[in-house]
């Protein structure tokens, strides 16, 4: 498809109404997909997290009910007394994604 516009903004060619019509059709098949795959928080009073739901060292993401935020922790051994008392909801471990470095090499 050419583009509607140019760098100036100047209307290149009118997109018909059927090739708007797909274009938001479009838009909003996308929007749908992304919305499947967002994943959907767990309440710890509907049920704790398995082994399954944990990364190999045994943690997942849990919602802090103090300070509302994400934090990856063992769901064996969180540092509190009980999950329910400390923790609104929890995500899978894949869930969300963990930010990573990347190291460069310098050239002697």
């Amino acid at each position: 498809m050419k583009p509607f516009f140019t760098q100036n903004t100047d209307i290149v060619c009118k997109p018909t109404l059927e090739q708007l019509a797909n274009m938001v059709a479009q838009m909003w098949n996308t929007i749908a997909l992304l919305q499947q795959q967002q994943p959907q928080p767990v309440p710890v009073s509907e049920r704790l997290p398995g082994p399954e739901d944990c990364d190999a060292e045994g943690r997942c993401w849990m919602l802090s009910k103090c300070k509302p935020e994400w934090r990856l922790i063992s769901a064996e051994d969180p540092g509190v007394p009980h999950l329910r008392y400390a923790f609104s909801h929890w995500l899978p471990a894949q869930a969300l994604p963990l930010p990573t470095t990347t190291t460069t090499e310098e050239n002697d």
